[in-house]
């Protein structure tokens, strides 16, 4: 059930304990949608084409803790500093120029984007629908449905996992549009 040349869908069947606890997904939720699991880069590009930044980048630290900067340099790499409303340089209380930073960051590890998407309700126990899927050709109703992301896997080429008995009521083939 999976066709990975056009983004892939999965069955829910036998889902590993790491993936929504192992339960199955559900095709009628609480909130009457259905329940889907997204490969994490499908959910990074869904908040993307929402205006977002996507799953965002977290600081890098040295080993005591503390955020590591780059001082940021011209064209001619030459340290570019930092002026106040007149123009003029600022400086320490020691009269030494005060330099443009730039933070150093990196993307999340996909534990940490999982959590961070938990943690907003985009994903898991809290999450509430928040995506359309449809057939296409769309015939009737039922092959129409809301989507509540209820877990993310760290597969690619936006990979989603719906229940089982998604493919007898579409009548899929496997070839969905997703919008959000």
């Amino acid at each position: 059930m999976y066709r990975r040349s056009e983004g892939g869908i999965l069955s829910d069947e036998d889902l590993p304990q790491s993936i929504n606890g192992g339960k199955k997904l559900l095709m009628i939720n609480e909130e009457g949608s259905m329940d889907c699991v997204l490969s994490i880069d499908f959910f990074d590009k869904i908040l993307k084409h929402n205006g977002q930044r996507g799953i965002p980048e977290v600081p890098i630290k040295d080993k005591d803790g503390n955020d590591i900067f780059d001082i940021v340099k011209d064209e001619n790499g030459e340290p570019i500093v930092v002026k106040d409303k007149d123009g003029k340089p600022k400086t320490t209380k020691d009269g030494k120029p005060i330099y443009k930073r730039k933070q150093r960051t990196r993307k999340m590890s996909f534990t940490e984007a999982r959590s961070w998407l938990i943690n907003r309700g985009l994903i898991g126990p809290n999450a509430t629908a928040n995506i359309m899927a449809y057939r296409v050709p769309t015939q009737a109703q039922s092959y129409i449905h809301a989507l509540r992301c209820v877990d993310v896997i760290p597969v690619v080429n936006d990979t989603v996992i719906l229940p089982e008995e998604f493919t007898k009521i579409t009548g899929s083939d496997f070839k969905q549009h997703w919008s959000h």
